[in-house]
């Protein structure tokens, strides 16, 4: 009888039974977009913003503290600590070594022109694939570390005939270089200008070579002086700087939680333990930048999620408040005949969970495809397919409903108990 009743509830009245279904299919919708880009959103943006520089720099751990006046390095020592080249693919070894998105090694020197001007040359990598732990292949280099540099020309090539070079802006102002051109070197050899770079920063003083050929003017085979890597890290929360200030004070379970968590502090602690005699520090005004942008994008998402669900709830109220006002004769008879009131607020509820499962399932798929598009459009790839979000979207969509129905539903009842004396006796 109470499937009768529910049944022919739908078949009586279907467009306030529709009109709600499609309130619950675009507030579903909205809260699956939302969601499925809040879920997403934290890797696509860690890497876009990754682009804009490293958040880890790796050094020699006995390298000494030089000085630096304008584009002049100065060390106090004779003796300069490097690092091995052969040691990097190790770097792709860790733990978390899906989140190294990109790292390029730096040997710093100088190079006499022919001309009697002296300028800093620094060997890198352009773009090179080196192999990694697993028999894999990785593609790195500054091209893919620093993708907001602005080249005018193109970037060399690390293994070409000809020694390519980057000239830095500000250098090749003073020097009067152009893209194509030929520097020729105080001991005759010669390097081809194939791009002058604006970084906005030290580099734009600089000539930027490949590393192998620095290391052979320098007499410094396989030497790097430092690696700057770029990773997909967590926000710090407590916990994490709780560990930067005292590594010490954590206990066993706190420490393994740590360790397995994308923070950068223990990224870096897990490189150092990678690679011999390295010491590994944040590059805290990146990282921490990172961390702060993901977080309120995430927060600002949530906040949109609660308010349209909110907002769904509310529209369902305002419905279902019309349909028992509709069905106050009903609802009077059956307290006439005795229906407990349990069974006459069972119908409503029971109306408003299939409302509410069918428009949030149809509102998560419409919503994925949406999140799908709007990524595409915003990183250049689609959503990744969450299958927790189901389950989250229709219990979004079912409390909705249900907790719409509540108001309406508790109140109407008692009102409508008692047939009124018009249904009772008849008109007047």
């Amino acid at each position: 009888m109470q499937g009768r009743i529910i049944a022919g509830s739908f078949l009586r009245d279907p467009g306030k039974k529709v009109l709600a279904g499609v309130t619950m299919l675009f507030a579903s919708a909205l809260v699956s977009l939302l969601l499925n880009l809040t879920m997403d959103i934290g890797d696509k943006m860690a890497r876009e913003l990754s682009s804009y520089g490293a958040n880890l720099l790796v050094t020699p751990r006995t390298r000494s503290t030089g000085l630096r006046i304008g584009s002049v390095a100065y060390n106090p020592f004779e003796e300069e600590a490097f690092l091995e080249e052969s040691d990097l693919p190790k770097i792709k070894s860790i733990f978390w070594r899906h989140n190294i998105t990109a790292f390029a090694p730096f040997l710093e020197s100088t190079a006499a022109l022919s001309n009697g001007a002296s300028v800093p040359l620094v060997g890198t990598y352009f773009y090179r694939s080196i192999p990694v732990p697993g028999g894999r292949t990785f593609s790195t280099g500054v091209k893919t570390l620093y993708r907001f540099w602005e080249v005018e020309g193109r970037f060399p090539e690390d293994e070409a005939e000809t020694v390519e070079v980057l000239v830095g802006t500000s250098l090749a102002r003073r020097l009067g270089v152009r893209p194509g051109e030929v520097l020729t070197l105080e001991d005759g050899g010669s390097l081809l200008v194939t791009g002058i770079l604006a970084s906005g920063g030290e580099e734009d003083e600089m000539i930027l070579a490949p590393l192998s050929f620095v290391q052979r003017h320098g007499g410094l085979e396989g030497k790097v002086s430092y690696v700057r890597v770029a990773a997909l890290t967590t926000p710090e929360d407590a916990l994490a700087r709780r560990a930067r200030r005292d590594p010490g004070s954590l206990t066993d379970r706190e420490w393994d939680l740590w360790y397995c968590t994308a923070y950068v502090g223990a990224i870096a602690y897990q490189l150092e333990e990678a690679i011999p005699d390295a010491r590994v520090s944040p590059v805290w005004q990146v990282a921490a930048g990172q961390g702060e942008i993901m977080t309120k994008v995430q927060f600002f998402l949530g906040v949109i999620t609660i308010v349209a669900t909110i907002a769904a709830a509310l529209g369902i109220s305002s419905i279902m408040t019309t349909v028992v006002l509709e069905r106050s004769r009903e609802i009077g008879l059956m307290k006439a005949l005795g229906a407990p009131r349990f069974l006459i607020l069972s119908q409503f509820y029971v109306e408003a969970g299939v409302i509410g499962i069918l428009g949030g399932a149809m509102g998560w798929a419409f919503g994925y495809g949406m999140s799908g598009v709007l990524s595409l459009q915003l990183f250049g790839r689609g959503v990744g397919f969450r299958p927790v979000a189901i389950p989250l979207v229709l219990l979004t969509s079912l409390f909705c409903s249900l907790f719409g129905t509540w108001f309406p539903s508790r109140s109407s009842p008692d009102s409508s108990s008692r047939p009124s004396s018009t249904s009772a006796t008849g008109p007047a």
